[in-house]
């Protein structure tokens, strides 16, 4: 079995904005008031915690967690690839793209878990590759979690950022450069726009309905997109190998996910050329995409994906020549369009047969008779039938000139089809009798079209000229628009196919007129000056201009030099006889003229009078094979280094970079350029590019950063008691070229400077001010430059008043008349009467349904002889929002001031329902949409100021799930919840006086749970409770992950029943969720080791049983379960539900539940947030919810989307009207309290 370990390893993508540094001097050390002075610390990502406590039998603990951030030029990057080798064996790990609970794009994963297998001690080798670059380092691991970043060294002046480009959309209804087209399940069609970078739905007949995407890289974002698919449910997939993934849609072109694996390389730096072509769904939801590697080809393949991303089967090597474009007929067989060939796969054994057809093909569809229709090369559409007869052949003169035709897609009755002349979308009869077309934009707008070229002047305001616009456009240097002027014409200010330009030292614009054969000098605001084609110009293309103002003209069409002298305004010719294909001319810094020879890829230098100085041959300085490719733009740097554009046939482009003597130094065109052209420079050496077939600018700046990068790798705990010693690791990396060149390490407190100068800090922790401190990690570069600093907050709990503080959060503001306010009213009275224990003191926040009624209390023991005192004031700041994160953080913050402790128990006590939250606040929206949602209470609990609390109790109903837990990681050891009814006892003052100063969080919970327990007995009421270890949750969550992801392999291959999952989940305790106070198929959690124990002991392959036997353990029969204590019963409390009254089951309720809903539920709001990660971190770092596609199958597209359901109030028990119960069991709901 293959051991797929996703949930917490993470690839990256690229983010290029600078970080903001602190202003230290070089040789500055840091000192308590220059660290803390300031607000710009680098906050670093969470030490994962939960993993790292003793695990008996061994009495070791554990290594667990690792995580971390890439770093370049001082940047975060995403889409950079981290593999982890554990030097112990030979396993390996490549990432999967993820965020942190931060935001800010790492990697994370397990250490101890299968494939590494990692103990404390070890040393693993991390390797990261980002573009062209690679670092590796070794790390030793050490017991628990641990954050190790990587910082990949740039060396300056050669390495590049990619800013943002210039670049704007047409209107929505407008197809520009239409890259591919797929038909829909309901007749719509969608139409890749390779120069807007979105994806278009259209109507049969033209009408636009939805406009998807634009340049970037997040969410529904594209660089690169080149083909497009729809599955048999209507979802779209869209391949973009700029951003190297696979898009899916659902059908209205609302982004699903996205599956990393698929970017182009075109073979620099000794990389692999690899390209990823073509793109087919088949209706079992498998992908298909042709790659093609090596040049000349090493390996052309077609690579099968399952509905989730992962590869399950590759094909055809030996059997394909040159893969283009793939599609799947009726009988789910493979049809690739390979070079002058039709390859058919056959979906039984992959056995191929082949069509001949003798001309290279670029496209190829499908229709519902099995028919193909193929584009060539050339432009022509042929109609086959599947075993090869030639059906009809429709030419491009035939059609009104067909050109470039990129997407072919038929259905029964029509074949529409994507070019870039004719429609852009066109379609025909099937007998290739044409019929309409659309896309195409009369006017046009800011959009580039065909941009040739560009210039910098001195104020770095940008020249952008348009070849089929026939204008010019001016932008700021912060990429605002500033001016236009031009148009197509023959007249002063017009332009017929402007190619080149150039600014001379007074920033006078010089534009190279192609088409007119002139050029014409404009001021700076576009006003024209005047015209030169005196000189019978034939085709100049392009021009540059010496620092005295002479103007070197690349007479294209002559194929020659001109020049014109400054002061007398004289032309001279030369280099008659010496060009094949002169395009560009550049000057250096001494007034050498480099020309550029598109047709013989050369660069021919000449003196400024043009007497010929040498050759350079592009190719000979090439470190890599570059076939068929072209040179076009030339530009050289204030330091004489020269920056070409190369186009190439393989259609990876290229910006190379030469020293003055033409050494080959670096390629800055790793950036997905379609088409790259003009090329300029302005005086920060910041490199502009034209690309001609995405319609941008691309800008590259050059990398600038030298400041390191601290990192604090593990600290040994997070709250200290007395005696304990604070054991914290950290790391640097320089920014620059050397990033291993560190000299310097400092640690720092902000309540007592300064605490050790080497990468490791022991340190006693009685030496510390009690309290939080924020402790600080600084390191200094061989240059004598810090870091900024990265920081973790620990508590010092050396001489705190006490040793237990209760925080109560009673949010009592809610539509029940003031039943739960006045509830909370007798519990303060109650602790007033019968509060003693010393160990503890209690601090809470009371809030009621009307206004100006928020009350913050402070309990402090009595003794035998006298009450407790209670002191009640209305909140300073009156009325108060319970449902806001903040108002949580500001009351734990005044409790922690308050009352000071060793340890802290929150309780937040209202209605509960897991996929929503807790604390309702009728104040602040009395329609039921205000109240904490989980994210909100992990936001509230780890804000600055806020002390880690030990317990975390969720005193209300149905806050019992995984999910939920999962969410409260890292803020507390232990979490208290119900998966069902919790009831109204409030029974803080019954086990207030069992806290002793040796009771820890688990002992504590264990007494909570009791307590409860006993209650609910006591009324005879049904009733779940229970106490999670939170530490043990990201092991938990790698078995549910596991599970998860054998499950669903094995479903989608066939080998598990569907049907079998779905007896299963039948057959699992399930707790209502929705409201009816009725359990049934509607409802959405179920108990998670109940249905383990099912899967466990179900007749499934040996791998699935040990994996789910791996997951049981975890949660409840290791010796460190994730259950701590479980109490439950279903009592004796009828419910009235028709004329029978019937008794509560709820045997196999073992403490935890999970998200599982019934297919009928599958339409619910709850559910459309849950698969999209926007309700728990839990479902963005598992296959959970890939598995729930499968698990019980997937509900078929569209319909309206089920609300949440409004918060129950609380049942109300009737008398039976039988006097036994019935033998028939039902399941009663959560109830919310």
């Amino acid at each position: 079995m293959g051991y797929r370990v996703i949930l917490f390893v993470s690839m990256f993508s690229l983010l290029m904005a600078n970080m903001t540094f602190p202003q230290v001097s070089h040789q500055q050390t840091p000192t308590t008031n220059t660290v803390f002075a300031s607000t710009q610390t680098r906050a670093s990502n969470p030490l994962p915690s939960g993993c790292g406590r003793v695990t008996p039998p061994t009495e070791e603990e554990v290594a667990c967690c690792l995580n971390g951030t890439v770093y370049f030029d001082g940047g975060v990057v995403e889409d950079a690839e981290v593999i982890i080798r554990n030097k112990r064996g030979d396993q390996k790990i490549e990432t999967t793209k993820m965020y942190l609970d931060s935001e800010t794009p790492g990697y994370r994963l397990s250490l101890s878990a299968p494939p590494l297998n990692v103990q404390s001690g070890d040393t693993i080798e991390i390797t990261v590759r980002h573009k062209e670059h690679t670092r590796t380092l070794e790390y030793t691991v050490r017991p628990g979690s641990q954050q190790v970043d990587i910082v990949i060294p740039s060396e300056q002046g050669n390495d590049y950022n990619v800013g943002p480009r210039l670049w704007f959309q047409d209107d929505a209804k407008d197809v520009a450069a239409p890259r591919d087209i797929a038909l829909g399940i309901n007749g719509q069609l969608y139409v890749i726009d390779g120069v807007n970078l979105r994806v278009q739905s259209f109507t049969s007949n033209g009408q636009n309905v939805v406009v998807q995407g634009t340049r970037g890289s997040g969410k529904g974002e594209f660089l690169d997109p080149r083909a497009i698919a729809v599955d048999p449910d209507g979802n779209i997939y869209v391949l973009d190998t700029g951003n190297g993934q696979i898009h899916k849609f659902d059908s209205t072109l609302t982004p699903v996910t996205s599956w990393d694996g698929f970017r182009a390389s075109d073979g620099f730096a000794g990389a692999p050329y690899r390209n990823y072509r073509g793109l087919a769904v088949d209706a079992d939801g498998f992908m298909y995409v042709a790659m093609v590697e090596g040049k000349p080809a090493t390996q052309n393949v077609i690579l099968q994906y399952d509905s989730e991303g992962q590869q399950v089967d590759v094909w055809g090597e030996g059997d394909l020549r040159d893969p283009r474009d793939i599609a799947i007929n009726d009988e789910g067989h493979v049809v690739v369009a390979d070079d002058d060939r039709i390859v058919t796969f056959k979906n039984n054994d992959r056995s191929p047969t082949t069509i001949s057809i003798g001309y290279k093909i670029r496209r190829l569809s499908i229709d519902p008779r099995g028919d193909i229709y193929v584009v060539t090369n050339n432009d022509d559409i042929r109609k086959y039938r599947s075993y090869g007869t030639l059906l009809g052949t429709w030419q491009g003169d035939q059609v009104d000139r067909l050109w470039q035709v990129q997407g072919i897609a038929a259905d029964a009755n029509n074949v529409y089809i994507a070019d870039w002349q004719l429609g852009p979308i066109s379609s025909f009869n099937t007998q290739g009798v044409y019929s309409q077309s659309w896309g195409k934009s009369a006017l046009p707008g800011r959009r580039f079209n065909g941009p040739s070229d560009v210039a910098v002047d001195s104020e770095n305001n940008i020249y952008v000229i348009e070849k089929e616009h026939a204008r010019v456009q001016k932008f700021k240097s912060t990429g605002a628009f500033d001016t236009s002027w031009g148009r197509y014409g023959s007249k002063d200010g017009e332009f017929k196919e402007p190619h080149g330009i150039a600014i001379d030292a007074s920033d006078n614009v010089y534009i190279a007129n192609t088409g007119n054969h002139r050029i014409q000098k404009f001021t700076k605001d576009g006003n024209f000056v005047e015209q030169w084609n005196e000189q019978a110009f034939y085709n100049p293309t392009e021009l540059a201009i010496a620092p005295n103002g002479d103007v070197y003209i690349a007479d294209a069409g002559n194929n020659y030099m001109q020049t014109r002298k400054a002061n007398s305004g004289n032309f001279s010719i030369w280099g008659e006889g010496v060009f094949d294909g002169l395009s560009d001319v550049a000057l250096d810094s001494a007034g050498t003229v480099y020309t550029l020879d598109a047709a013989s890829n050369q660069i021919k230098r000449f003196s400024a009078n043009g007497n010929p100085v040498d050759v350079w041959d592009i190719a000979s300085k090439l470190s890599h094979e570059l076939p068929g490719y072209t040179t076009y733009g030339i530009d050289i740097d204030t330091d004489d280094n020269v920056y070409v554009t190369v186009q190439s046939n393989d259609g990876l482009h290229a910006v190379y970079k030469f020293d003055k003597n033409g050494a080959l130094l670096t390629n800055l065109g790793q950036a997905d350029l379609g088409l790259p052209h003009g090329i300029t420079l302005d005086r920060s050496g910041n490199v502009y590019v034209t690309d001609m077939q995405t319609h941008s600018v691309a800008i590259f700046r050059p990398t600038t950063a030298n400041q390191p990068i601290a990192t604090i790798n593990h600290i040994n705990k997070r709250t200290f008691a007395p005696g304990d010693q604070l054991q914290a690791y950290g790391m640097g990396q320089d920014s620059d070229a050397t990033p291993d060149d560190i000299t310097k390490y400092e640690w720092y407190s902000d309540k007592d400077g300064k605490l050790g100068s080497a990468a490791a800090l022991v340190y006693p922790i009685d030496k510390l001010q009690p309290g939080t401190h924020q402790l600080s990690f600084w390191v200094r570069d061989g240059e004598g430059e810090w870091s900024k600093p990265t920081s973790i907050r620990i508590t010092n709990t050396a001489v705190s008043q006490t040793e237990w503080t209760m925080l109560l959060y009673l949010a009592g503001d809610y539509s029940d008349g003031g039943s739960l306010y006045n509830t909370f009213d007798e519990l303060i009275d109650r602790l007033g009467k019968s509060f003693r224990n010393t160990n503890v003191r209690i601090a809470a926040m009371i809030d009621g349904p009307r206004d100006n009624d928020t009350f913050r209390v402070t309990v402090t023991p009595g003794t035998v002889s006298t009450p407790a005192t209670v002191d009640r004031q209305r909140h300073p700041e009156q009325e108060q929002a319970m449902d806001k994160s903040a108002t949580l953080a500001q009351f734990i913050q005044w409790g922690q001031r308050t009352f000071p402790a060793d340890h802290y128990y929150l309780s937040v006590a209202n209605h509960g329902q897991a996929v929503q939250g807790i604390a309702w606040d009728t104040t602040s929206a009395s329609d039921g949409s205000a109240y904490l949602t989980p994210q909100e209470l992990r936001e509230a609990l780890g804000a600055d100021g806020v002390v880690p609390v030990d317990i975390i109790h969720l005193d209300a109903c149905s806050l019992n799930l995984f999910e939920v837990a999962y969410e409260l990681r890292e803020r507390s050891e232990v979490v208290i919840a119900s998966q069902y009814l919790a009831w109204d006892f409030f029974a803080y003052d019954q086990y207030v006086d069992t806290f002793t100063p040796q009771t820890t969080a688990q002992a504590a919970s264990q007494t909570i749970v009791e307590t409860y327990a006993e209650l609910a007995r006591e009324h005879e009421v049904p009733f779940t409770i229970s106490a999670m270890d939170v530490e043990r949750v990201e092991p938990a969550a790698q078995a549910i992950d596991a599970l998860a992801t054998e499950l669903r392999t094995r479903v989608n291959n066939g080998q598990i029943d569907s049907e079998q999952m779905s007896v299963i989940w039948q057959e699992t305790r399930k707790f209502e969720s929705d409201g009816n106070w009725i359990n049934n198929e509607d409802d959405w959690y179920i108990d998670l080791v109940h249905w383990t124990e099912q899967i466990a002991d179900a007749d499934f392959h040996a791998d699935v049983t040990q994996v789910a036997n791996n997951l049981r353990a975890e949660l409840t029969t290791s010796k460190q379960p994730f259950v701590v204590a479980n109490e439950v019963s279903s009592g004796r409390f009828p419910l009235h539900i028709d004329k029978d009254g019937t008794y509560i089951d709820l045997s196999h309720s073992h403490g935890v539940s999970i998200f599982f809903p019934g297919k009928s539920q599958r339409g619910t709001f709850a559910y459309d947030l849950y698969k999209k990660n926007e309700l728990f971190g839990f479902t963005a770092v598992t296959s959970w919810t890939s598995f729930l596609e499968v698990g019980l199958g997937v509900l078929p597209p569209g319909g309206i989307l089920e609300p949440f359901p409004d918060p129950l109030e609380p049942l109300q028990p009737e008398e039976p009207t039988q006097p036994e119960p019935t033998p028939e069991r039902i399941f009663l709901p959560m109830i919310q309290r």
